[in-house]
């Protein structure tokens, strides 16, 4: 298996890399050797100090002696912002679309799955102990017979709290009655 593995940072607020692998794999699901290419490029951009965006995509292939096994893509945008030391806000989308080629496999399988996910996170520092966690997060299927199409949706809230367990203090210490 080969690596090639590479970055360049021009400025202090962008930066990218690229990651390829190349060589022998097995098809697991068919119990066979394969070859396989996978290119991962990702950027990032800082437009602030408090604020990120980036995007990845991977895109992978596999090849059986037959042909083309599948294609598998996956696209993934995420904003961040930090709008102070307390209050967060994270936006990511991720797209997965997978193309298979029914005839090199050894059972029965769709030709195409894709999916849309987004999540949402909003979090706020009450104090250095304490978190508040609200969020949104959505889950869309699709495949040759049907778009893109909602299969869950969940809101969620969340509250963190670490507990210090301090020595008793002699003068407040408590003593339960006996008898």
């Amino acid at each position: 298996v080969g690596v090639v593995d590479g970055g360049i940072q021009p400025s202090g607020s962008f930066e990218g890399w690229i990651t390829v692998l190349f060589g022998d794999a097995i098809d697991y699901a068919n119990r066979r050797p394969a070859k396989r290419l996978l290119l991962a490029p990702t950027l990032v951009f800082n437009p602030g100090a408090r604020q990120e965006l980036s995007q990845g995509h991977t895109l992978e292939q596999l090849d059986v002696q037959e042909g083309n096994l599948y294609k598998a893509g996956n696209t993934r945008l995420r904003a961040n912002n930090h709008f102070n030391e307390r209050t967060f806000l994270r936006a990511t989308l991720q797209h997965v679309d997978y193309r298979y080629n029914p005839e090199l496999y050894a059972f029965e399988i769709d030709p195409e799955y894709r999916r849309l996910l987004s999540q949402y996170l909003f979090s706020y520092k009450v104090n250095p102990r304490t978190l508040l966690y609200v969020g949104y997060d959505d889950d869309q299927l699709g495949n040759h017979e049907f778009g893109l199409t909602r299969v869950n949706w969940t809101v969620f809230a969340k509250i963190g709290y670490a507990c210090v367990m301090l020595p008793p203090v002699p003068d407040r210490a408590c003593a339960l009655p006996l008898g």
